[in-house]
């Protein structure tokens, strides 16, 4: 944290107490932006019932769709938006669960994204990890999503503190991995392999005599 403010940089500590916890996403605001927005945010929600064991039928599919779309020309897209537009009492009971009336609050509930990805950012991921899968996982895929969609070809280094903690944690291991197979495609069979390690050294041009 020191090192990050001396640094000019920003600081989340996304589920924790304090300041740096005032933090509200909102990850259906780019739906307008392009196709590929559109594509993650219906995913994303479809993962979100994924989280909270709910089983999607077909319907429910055409819901969020329809919803999606409808909330596309909207001025606000906040995730209580999107739940008062879907048609589907199941789907809202099930969504309910990551707005304000959920215990991520406006985390993920916000009117407005507050989260400002500049030339350097730090996460502290230890509180929101701590709530488990169905609440950190949903987090965690709108931070990488807005991590790769602001890479722009310039060197970029993403430092990962405690790294043998996150390997550990599948969501984790398997975005290196992809990171890392878009970086140096020769890795990825090591990657496979569980050489994580060794891949990362030979990503950085750092090997062990």
């Amino acid at each position: 944290l020191a090192l990050c403010a001396g640094g000019g940089g920003t600081h989340y500590d996304i589920g924790g107490p304090g300041i740096s916890h005032s933090i509200q996403l909102c990850p259906l605001s780019r739906i307008a932006e392009s196709d590929s927005e559109m594509v993650w945010a219906i995913n994303w929600i479809e993962n979100l019932c994924a989280y909270q064991k709910f089983k999607l039928e077909p319907r429910h599919k055409t819901a969020i769709n329809r919803a999606m779309n409808l909330l596309k020309d909207a001025h606000s897209k906040s995730l209580t938006d999107f739940v008062i537009t879907i048609g589907d009492a199941e789907l809202r009971e099930v969504l309910q669960h990551y707005t304000l009336e959920g215990p991520l609050h406006s985390l993920l509930d916000g009117k407005d994204d507050s989260l400002h990805l500049g030339s350097h950012v730090v996460f502290e991921m230890a509180h929101i990890m701590a709530l488990g899968d169905a609440n950190a996982l949903p987090v965690l895929e709108y931070i990488f999503h807005r991590i790769e969609t602001s890479l722009d070809g310039n060197l970029t280094y993403i430092p990962i503190d405690e790294a043998r903690v996150a390997f550990s944690h599948p969501v984790f291991y398997a975005k290196v991995k992809e990171w890392l197979k878009d970086i140096r495609p020769d890795t990825t069979k090591e990657v496979e392999k569980g050489g994580v390690k060794l891949s990362i050294q030979r990503s950085c041009g750092i090997r062990k005599a």
